[in-house]
């Protein structure tokens, strides 16, 4: 087989870079040594769902 299985992925998903994760509580408190920290998760964010996230998913709880 010549051709490699890379060859063959789509540019924008061969143009992905490893996820990095955030800083520690450990490494947040001796950057900017704040009073107070609160850890998220990476995949949180302090406002909570968008107004149409909200929106979709009460739409598709109500067809199910």
């Amino acid at each position: 087989m010549s051709d490699s299985v890379l060859s063959f992925i789509n540019d924008g998903i061969a143009e992905l870079h490893p996820y990095e994760p955030g800083r520690s509580i450990d490494e947040v408190i001796a950057k900017y040594n704040p009073a107070k920290v609160v850890k998220l998760a990476s995949n949180e964010n302090p406002l909570g769902p968008s107004p149409k996230a909200y929106i979709a998913d009460t739409w598709l709880e109500r067809l199910l």
